[in-house]
């Protein structure tokens, strides 16, 4: 199984940390993951894509540059289709919603881990 991981980060905080811990065992348990990191424009923050690479892990990085850009929807499902991913894993709201629209147009699953969330309530609630 082919695991596509996305994060849009800020730095090597906790959500870095633990994607690359899970992709880590994953791999163990004979999975494929493959981290895909942001190169967000205003704020380039791929350390996690070089830590990924230093623990043997393929990584496959998308340009951004802006709050919604087109191109890297394009080009994560580009990264489904060569790639032949089973499932879609993204990791923060950035990276859940274009995970989200780029598996669900090749009708590849999505689930998603929202890092930070202390309450049992959405934060979107009225």
């Amino acid at each position: 199984m082919k695991v596509l991981h996305l994060i849009s980060s800020g730095g090597m905080y906790g959500a870095e940390v633990m994607l690359l811990n899970l992709a880590s065992a994953q791999r163990r348990l004979g999975c494929e993951p493959i981290i895909g990191v942001f190169r967000n424009e205003h704020s380039s923050h791929i350390e996690v894509a070089e830590k990924a690479r230093s623990l043997g892990l393929p990584v496959e990085i998308f340009n951004c540059s802006g709050r919604f850009d087109y191109k890297p929807l394009g080009n994560i499902r580009k990264v489904l289709r060569k790639e032949e991913i089973s499932l879609v894993h993204g990791h923060g709201y950035k990276s859940n919603l274009y995970g989200y629209f780029a598996a669900k147009a090749l009708g590849v699953p999505f689930v998603a881990t929202c890092h930070l969330w202390t309450s049992c309530d959405a934060p979107t609630k009225s």
